[in-house]
């Protein structure tokens, strides 16, 4: 092993890059708006109570 191997510096964490970021809140905003659309019938045939589907489509997308 080498001396400069030795001192190497820790990897740094890996950062979403921006296009991740965009794409993740893309979905967050696609998601959310079907979540709106979804009647309360359709909300508790999955199992959802309404006031939190709302609460969570209420979210603006960079909340996650």
């Amino acid at each position: 092993m080498s001396a400069t191997a030795a001192f190497a510096a820790p990897a740094r964490p890996s950062t979403p890059s921006l296009f991740a970021t965009v794409a993740l809140w893309a979905e967050r905003v696609s998601q959310r708006r079907a979540l709106a659309s979804l009647s309360i019938a359709e909300l508790k045939d999955i199992g959802v109570d309404p006031a939190d589907a709302q609460a969570e489509a209420a979210k603006p997308f960079w909340v996650a």
